[in-house]
């Protein structure tokens, strides 16, 4: 793996390459941040930029990126996609690497294949996983596989970036000696600051409720329509519902349209966008973001709302409200079935004056995760393993 045509690489700041599956917009912004913040030169290799569950917003820009990002040509098969990995690490000769994907994915398959040969810096180099927490609203025997197969995996890497908290215990659990850091997903949250909530509310307007993520089943949406059918009963007329997503679970959301004229007037759609901020136009029309997931790794759409002073209703299965909203200052959290959805769409229903309050509470519980706070909790963690590595 070391060229002698590859000019040497400077050793003033240690380079840190995140491997990753999918092309993100949002992990473009962090690593922008990283890379003003001057501890680490960070590279991202994105190895592929197609996914059924993403609009073409996710990668309008893929043609507009800046050097230290490198996208993938369409890779064909193992072999190939080894090949570029390989051909690119070479390149950089990275003294720390980071992989966003384990259990059958192809990145965890290349660093599996290629880990014992990087060696550009007189000690191999450290390669680690940022990870979400698995889904475990999968049946029993998924869910005991997939923590088998984790032990399995992770005995040979180095560290482990730990989305949240439920991710963290998670990993500790299948590796109890291995170095661990909470390093959650960053973005670029300042145009979600920049959304302005007007001062005054009338207080007979309709309250706007917004779902921004995929219709399927682990977000729970067929306990989330039962839910706005009994608010569509108890408070005809007085909210309104924006969706911003797609999938198969919309049959739910469908079917209640055609027996409830209530809810039908109340329901919109908004989920065609054409660049990468297009997708906030929902966050500026809605009040209060509905997040009640049975398996969030993440949900970068919880930062974004509260950015854009939206209170946040979620379960505690989702990990971006674990780690953001504290209960009945910045949002509430319940749980996953319809009667507490609905007692949680009732209180900003029936007491509208707490939007303000709580938006303004969410708003400033964001800026934990803007892409400067993350991106300096990536570049001290991964500085950390580099000094590791050395024997330090």
């Amino acid at each position: 793996m070391q060229s002698t045509s590859q000019s040497a690489v400077s050793d003033v700041r240690p380079r840190v390459v995140l491997v990753s599956t999918m092309y993100s917009p949002f992990q473009t912004e962090l690593g922008r941040a990283i890379n003003a913040q001057g501890l680490v030169d960070y590279h991202i290799l994105y190895t592929m930029t197609e996914s059924r569950g993403r609009g073409s917003h996710w990668t309008e820009d893929a043609a507009r990126v800046p050097a230290w990002v490198h996208v993938a040509r369409p890779l064909r098969g193992q072999a190939e996609f080894n090949a570029w990995v390989a051909e690119k690490l070479d390149e950089l000769r990275p003294h720390v690497i980071v992989t966003s994907a384990m259990l059958s994915a192809p990145t965890w398959k290349a660093m599996t294949a290629l880990k014992d040969t990087l060696h550009w810096h007189g000690f191999r180099t450290p390669i680690g996983y940022w990870l979400e927490h698995p889904d475990m609203s999968r049946p029993a025997p998924t869910r005991v596989a997939v923590e088998t197969l984790t032990r399995l995996q992770i005995a040979g890497m180095d560290f482990v970036f730990a989305i949240g908290d439920r991710a963290e215990a998670y990993y500790r659990r299948c590796h109890p000696t291995l170095p661990i850091h909470i390093v959650p997903y960053g973005a670029d949250l300042g145009p979600c600051f920049a959304i302005e909530r007007s001062a005054v509310r009338h207080p007979d307007s309709p309250v706007t409720f917004l779902f921004s993520g995929q219709l399927v089943a682990r977000n729970n949406i067929a306990a989330l329509t039962d839910a706005f059918a009994l608010l569509a009963e108890s408070h005809p007329g007085r909210f309104a519902f924006i969706v911003s997503a797609s999938g198969p679970e919309e049959r739910h959301l469908t079917a209640l349209s055609s027996r409830s004229a209530v809810f039908a007037s109340a329901l919109r759609y908004d989920r065609v966008f054409q660049t990468w901020n297009d997708r906030l136009r929902p966050f500026r029309d809605a009040d209060v973001l509905v997040c009640p997931s049975l398996h969030a790794g993440w949900a970068l759409v919880v930062p974004e709302a509260m950015a854009a002073a939206m209170p946040v209703i979620a379960t505690r299965a989702v990990s971006a409200a674990r780690y953001f909203v504290r209960p009945e200052v910045s949002g509430l959290l319940i749980r996953p079935d319809a009667a507490d959805i609905h007692r949680a769409l009732v209180r900003f229903v029936e007491e509208p004056h707490v939007l303000k309050r709580m938006g303004e509470e969410a708003r400033h519980a964001a800026h934990a995760g803007t892409a400067e706070f993350i991106g300096d909790l990536y570049a001290r963690a991964a500085l950390r393993e580099w000094v590791r590595a050395r024997g330090y």
